[in-house]
């Protein structure tokens, strides 16, 4: 590319490496475009610069370009650390673009919020959320340039619930129990974190295969020689399942 103006040209050439470039003055620029192994009459048109379209317009209305820098994974569980991304925006015309990033709870509450910073910079090299509330957390970055020009990318990820319930069993299992020994099998509570007080299931394994589950009557007849099973188990809303297991031997 050359100056219209040939003198500005070679007052440029002789700037210091730190002067910034403001402009020709003439306002316009030219390319000079050489075509090798043409026989005939050929048109070269071009469409646009860096994703920039041409038009006659002198007023600036093409958005900043951004791409994020990586990929969110789409599900993560309560209490994980989440990194987050940076972006890179590109103008043709302006690059000092104002930029900004916000990232939403579930329930709308603001998590973080900067502005006016580089989103390729050093201040999100560190830059981590600890996610602490279940659904999906929104992830804005804004953008705009120096003629008014701006636009938003969003992104989410979504927390979900992996925890199971908590079983407590209110007394002891022995380990050993001599033959036609009656086993009185201590109650069980269960707490979720989110659904709160759950239901505790029991199922009892004999020697021989048969499983039943104890009800109201939680006394059994160690009638047989062999290994009981005997198992505790709960059930959030969302299926995450707990158990706890004891065997007892019966000789």
């Amino acid at each position: 590319m050359y100056a219209e103006d040939k003198s500005f040209v070679k007052s440029l050439a002789l700037l210091p490496e730190s002067a910034e470039f403001n402009g020709f003055s003439s306002g316009k620029i030219y390319i000079n475009i050489e075509m090798c192994g043409i026989t005939a009459a050929s048109i070269v048109e071009v469409l646009e610069i860096s994703g920039d379209s041409f038009y006659k317009d002198m007023e600036d209305f093409i958005v900043p370009k951004f791409a994020l820098m990586g990929q969110y994974e789409g599900v993560y569980g309560i209490g994980d650390k989440v990194s987050i991304l940076p972006g890179i925006v590109c103008d043709v015309l302006d690059p000092g673009i104002v930029e900004s990033l916000t990232v939403l709870k579930p329930d709308g509450s603001v998590l973080s919020d900067i502005h006016g910073v580089k989103l390729e910079g050093v201040p999100f090299d560190s830059y981590e959320v600890v996610l602490e509330n279940y659904g999906y957390y929104r992830l804005r970055y804004s953008f705009s340039d120096i003629n008014g020009n701006m636009e938003t990318y969003l992104a989410s990820f979504q927390v979900v619930n992996y925890i199971a319930p908590v079983i407590t069993v209110s007394g002891a299992i022995p380990e050993t129990l001599t033959l036609g020994s009656k086993l009185t099998l201590p109650e069980a509570y269960a707490v979720d974190d989110i659904d709160g007080q759950r239901q505790v299931a029991c199922a009892v394994t004999s020697p021989d295969g048969m499983i039943w589950i104890i009800q109201d009557n939680r006394e059994i007849e160690c009638n047989q020689k062999g290994t009981y099973r005997i198992r505790y188990f709960a059930i959030d809303v969302v299926g995450n399942l707990s158990e706890v297991v004891y065997t007892v031997n019966v000789n």
